[in-house]
């Protein structure tokens, strides 16, 4: 996977796929994070891999909540978007 990629994020109560283009691969975060944007850079998420949760940038607090509760990563693209997490990371550290 890399950046302009689609990434889905699956409406947890219908499955419905919301497509989202890979922004930002969030190196200097804790865990592995990366940044999506959907439809223009107006709606931008940050995807917690871990946590399996999909997070507003710069919105309100009711909106983050609800992107929280209502969407989380497809699988398959919470595996790849990990494995160049830690690909990224390891090549930061080597610069």
């Amino acid at each position: 996977m890399e950046l302009g990629d689609t990434v889905k994020l699956i409406r947890k109560i219908t499955h419905e796929p919301l497509e989202t283009s890979l922004a930002a691969v969030l190196v200097a975060s804790q865990g592995p994070a990366v940044e999506v944007i959907w439809k223009s850079n107006r709606y931008r998420y940050k995807l917690d891999l871990v946590k399996n949760e999909v997070l507003a940038i710069d919105s309100t607090h009711s909106h983050r909540q609800q992107m929280r509760i209502w969407y989380t990563v497809a699988e398959d693209d919470r595996k790849a978007l990990t494995e160049l997490y830690w690909l990224e990371r390891k090549l930061q550290r080597r610069k």
